[in-house]
């Protein structure tokens, strides 16, 4: 969970009065299918912030059909769930959403979405304490982040991925996960950041 300084509370305040203020505007325009995914973004936030009750709160709105048949057009939803899922321990729920996931991904050549499901296999895989498989999909995701410059994908982990990382070898080669790894693991403070929005680190904007 996230500190709580005056600074960090306004900036998930300010956050999610905007999501709500979106959910307002597509209600004005008939346009209730934004509803849903405007939901999920809700909850993400709330999970950033280390509020899992505002999270589950805010799901538990959207039918239950939602989480439970894997589809691109509900991904937002379904890995906001999985998001939640973790942070209440429940991996094995998660993993078993998100392997249909990524096969969707794959099949759709969609590479942002193969990339932040395989860290969030890789994530709950090591809250299990299953350190290999957990770098085995760190490994898919990486193939692909250094090869399209994804630094965000990382990033945004927070301090979860340090540890995947930090933890992560390759023989001795300089490769483009090589270089990734150096430039990852060398700055700690922006995974930080991450785990404290009141630094003044600032991240780079890369996918």
């Amino acid at each position: 969970m996230y500190g709580g300084t005056p600074r960090h509370l306004r900036l998930f305040k300010e956050a999610r009065r905007l999501v709500q203020e979106a959910m307002e505007i597509v209600t004005g325009w008939s346009q209730l299918y934004w509803i849903s995914p405007l939901r999920a973004f809700q909850a993400y936030i709330a999970l950033r912030e280390g509020d899992v009750a505002w999270a589950e709160a805010e799901l538990a709105k959207l039918p239950r059909s939602t989480f439970h048949k894997p589809s691109i057009h509900k991904e937002l939803e379904q890995l906001a769930y999985v998001r939640l899922l973790l942070a209440k321990q429940q991996e094995a729920d998660a993993l078993k959403i998100l392997a249909p996931l990524k096969q969707i991904g794959v099949r759709e050549g969609l590479l942002g979405s193969q990339v932040e499901i395989a860290n969030l296999q890789a994530m709950a895989l090591q809250q299990q304490g299953n350190k290999r498989e957990a770098l085995a999909h760190l490994h898919e995701a990486l193939v692909i982040g250094a090869k399209n410059l994804y630094v965000r994908s990382f990033l945004d982990e927070g301090l979860a991925m340090y540890s995947l990382l930090s933890a992560y070898q390759t023989p001795n080669r300089k490769g483009p996960i090589d270089q990734a790894l150096f430039w990852f693991t060398g700055k700690p403070r922006y995974f930080l950041a991450k785990n404290h929005p009141t630094s003044e680190a600032p991240c780079p904007a890369n996918a």
